[in-house]
């Protein structure tokens, strides 16, 4: 999930995937010691790139789209999924 702005009003781009096993060496293609995880998205690619504000996201594991839409809902955010 990322949220952002769009003309002055906040918007959420939230999507569901899972995180994939890979050979350590490749995190050294990054940042060796940042944070980071490959992770398999749900959803229509196009639209994530449509929508992206920024050049990383925020990872949390469990199902949680549910709960940031209502947050997104009780807040007057869009949201957006993909």
């Amino acid at each position: 999930a990322r949220l952002s702005r769009i003309k002055g009003r906040f918007v959420m781009l939230a999507a569901e995937g899972a995180t994939q096993e890979v050979d350590k060496s490749r995190l050294k293609e990054a940042r060796e010691l940042w944070p980071q995880a490959f992770v398999k998205l749900s959803g229509d690619m196009n639209k994530l790139v449509q929508n992206t504000r920024s050049n990383h996201m925020h990872l949390c594991f469990g199902e949680v789209l549910r709960d940031l839409k209502e947050f997104c809902t009780m807040k007057d955010i869009e949201f957006i999924t993909l």
